[in-house]
């Protein structure tokens, strides 16, 4: 990637914030990075607080959504039944 090519918006996992265990190891950083460059300054009001601490832990970032989206592509997804109370009637 060059300069002059924009640079690709950074998201989380859709599985954020879950830390399954096997990804304690690098789950753990990049929340302690989020948290120290992910907050607004006290008094301050700034939109763009949360973006800005991704972009530090841009690194952290990447190792926890890949491992994370990993575990749970591996896990299947638990299926339950809605109790009859909430279920939508067609009447």
């Amino acid at each position: 990637m060059t300069a002059a090519e924009p640079k690709a918006p950074l998201r989380v996992s859709a599985h954020f914030p879950r830390l399954p265990k096997a990804c304690k190891a690098v789950g753990e950083p990049f929340f302690a990075c989020l948290h120290k460059n992910g907050k607004q300054t006290e008094g301050m009001s700034d939109p763009d607080a949360g973006t800005k601490g991704m972009e530090a832990c841009a690194a952290q970032l990447e190792a926890y959504n890949t491992c994370v989206d990993k575990v749970f592509a591996n896990k299947p997804r638990k299926m339950f039944r809605v109790p009859e109370a909430y279920r939508v009637r067609d009447d």
